[in-house]
């Protein structure tokens, strides 16, 4: 099983022993979702099994939305149909395992 660990972005309270989510960072998902739904996310640990066009667009999008860890789960090696379906990969990861690639372009996502 390949696994990401996401960090969200929190700000540490001076005055008080908590964690507050940045604001400015995830404004977008706080307007779309609430700060309550927000607040949820960051504590979740997801799986997503199957990286191919659904699983790899699922993946994106939790990703983005700050959850605590995503895991992935696709032992299957990439191929050309794959290429259609994922945008992440190029031919130059044919033959290679789907969620290693894969992994490391989505990696991209939470630094930005």
């Amino acid at each position: 099983m390949i696994m990401i660990q996401i960090k969200m972005n929190l700000l540490n309270t001076q005055n008080e022993n908590i964690n507050k989510i940045d604001e400015d960072l995830y404004s977008l998902q706080i307007i779309f979702l609430g700060i309550d739904t927000v607040n949820k996310i960051s504590k979740q640990k997801i799986l997503v099994i199957g990286l191919r066009g659904l699983g790899i667009e699922f993946a994106k999008n939790i990703i983005v939305s700050g959850p605590k860890k995503v895991s992935f789960f696709d032992p299957n090696l990439v191929e050309i149909y794959d290429l259609g379906s994922n945008f992440y990969l190029t031919n130059n990861d044919i033959g290679k395992k789907r969620d290693e690639f894969t992994l490391l372009k989505l990696s991209n996502l939470i630094n930005m």
